[in-house]
């Protein structure tokens, strides 16, 4: 809901999707385009089978990302471990 006050829809890039789960909540919720980037190739294959949203392959510096191509870029697990510690 935050992002969609900030701008009702955009492009949306997570960092380290993993499963792609919260990737999938902003795809399912919003009008905001997600895609993900996953050092794991068998996370990245599983985020682009079952969930259908583009997932990258390998690190920041490897994956060629388009330039100002992103409204918004996240890291969803590592925002979590701050607020876990910050508890």
């Amino acid at each position: 809901k935050k992002l969609t006050r900030w701008k009702r829809k955009g492009k949306l890039l997570e960092l380290g999707c993993y499963h792609g789960f919260f990737s999938l909540g902003i795809k399912e919720n919003s009008e905001w385009e997600v895609e993900g980037l996953e050092i794991s190739t068998e996370l990245c294959s599983f985020v682009k089978d079952s969930l259908g949203i583009h997932c990258y392959l390998g690190t920041l510096e490897e994956a060629q990302l388009p330039r100002n191509y992103f409204d918004f870029i996240t890291n969803a697990q590592t925002h979590i471990l701050c607020n876990r510690r910050a508890n």
